[in-house]
């Protein structure tokens, strides 16, 4: 389990591995799914990798999957 107690600024390095892998239907209800890869301190803060997955309710295939990185300033 992964928790942020106290937080500061954050800085969104981006995403890798970008893949849009099915269409969202009109009116269809949609899930984001996060989790965590990799966390490491870095600069005063942690560095966090995530798995991001948007899920399409009664699909079988999700419409997007991406690898996210951000870097969270600790709280001051």
């Amino acid at each position: 389990m992964f928790r942020i107690e106290r937080r500061g600024a954050g800085l969104n390095y981006g995403y890798e591995k970008v893949r849009f892998t099915a269409p969202v239907p009109c009116g269809a209800f949609v899930r984001l799914r996060q989790e965590v890869i990799a966390a490491e301190p870095r600069d005063g803060g942690v560095r966090v990798e995530l798995k991001s997955t948007f899920e399409i309710q009664g699909q079988d295939r999700p419409a997007l999957v991406a690898h996210g990185i951000q870097l969270i300033a600790g709280a001051g």
